[in-house]
């Protein structure tokens, strides 16, 4: 269940324990939704995304995710280098 879900839920289990007069089903609520706020509980993993100053999403480690995609494993390099028909991409056409 994501962040918001599980704030949505702890919302409505206080909600409801109003409406009804429970006030241990309102404190639950509270309870739920405190741990949803600050990442207890759930254990949901950021996936490496954390937000800057302006609020946007980032990766943690900015520097290695704007050159990853542009590194080349020794195998890749040294068959471009030698013009092996296997480094090319697509069907060969005779």
């Amino acid at each position: 269940m994501t962040k918001f879900q599980e704030k949505t839920q702890a919302q409505v289990k206080q909600i409801v324990g109003q409406m009804v007069g429970d006030e241990k089903l309102v404190m639950e609520g509270k309870e739920e939704q405190h741990n949803a706020e600050h990442g207890a509980g759930s254990g949901d993993a950021d996936q490496g995304i954390v937000r800057d100053q302006k609020g946007e999403e980032q990766p943690k480690d900015k520097p290695r995710a704007q050159t990853v995609h542009k590194t080349r494993t020794d195998e890749q390099a040294s068959r471009a280098q030698a013009g092996d028909t296997w480094a090319r991409k697509g069907p060969i056409l005779y």
